[in-house]
């Protein structure tokens, strides 16, 4: 998403990969460095590893083994080998996740791109407590007046069955778009029926 090309990607990536490491992992290994700005610094995971791997390097030093008993026991200035390994697991999430949406909200030439909060359009929806888009639409026709009264030959046609009915049709695309939105339409014997879009297609 960011870059078209994947050799300028790769010499990026590795160029972030390497500073991330260099400028954040010195500060967090001093002696005064607290445990909070240490788990904070493990959200970045070669920051995790390098701290994990600490621990593991002075449980060598002194001949500690380390297993599962140990590893909530073992620690470096309070950073134990439990806390790395939970985020590892921690950075794995993070990071998929974080591809996923940058992947969903960034241009693309597979589709087009969501909005930047599309994961939480849902939560704002149940939150609105606006009235729905079908009642929107006909109460602007009542006010509007601009719509014809069904007569009741065509009243005649439908309980008869003699009508075409389209409910509550959707059309979502592989990308998220819905391009239609519960459309209902009925339609008569003896008319010509003829759907203008917004663009006028």
């Amino acid at each position: 998403a960011f870059f078209q090309k994947t050799l300028i990607a790769r010499i990026i990536g590795s160029m972030v990969f390497y500073f991330l490491y260099v400028g954040i992992l010195p500060f967090v290994r001093e002696e005064q460095a607290t445990v909070d700005l240490k788990y904070w610094a493990s959200l970045i995971p070669q920051v995790a590893m390098a701290l994990g791997s600490e621990v593991f390097s002075k449980a060598e030093a002194i001949d500690h083994t380390v297993d599962f008993s140990t590893m909530g026991e073992l620690n470096s200035y309070g950073y134990k080998v439990s806390d790395a390994l939970f985020f590892f697991v921690l950075d794995f999430i993070w990071i998929i996740l974080a591809g996923l949406y940058f992947d969903s909200v960034m241009p693309n030439p597979g589709g087009l791109r969501k909005k930047w909060n599309f994961c939480l359009q849902p939560l704002l929806a149940l939150c609105s407590r606006k009235p729905s888009r079908k009642d929107s639409l006909l109460e602007q026709l009542d006010e509007s007046g601009n719509f014809e009264l069904v007569s009741e030959e065509l009243k005649l046609q439908t309980l008869q069955g003699k009508t075409l009915k389209i409910e509550n049709l959707h059309k979502v695309y592989p990308n998220g778009k819905e391009a239609v939105c519960g459309l209902n339409l009925e339609l008569y014997s003896g008319q010509i029926f003829a759907l203008l879009g917004p663009n006028g297609a």
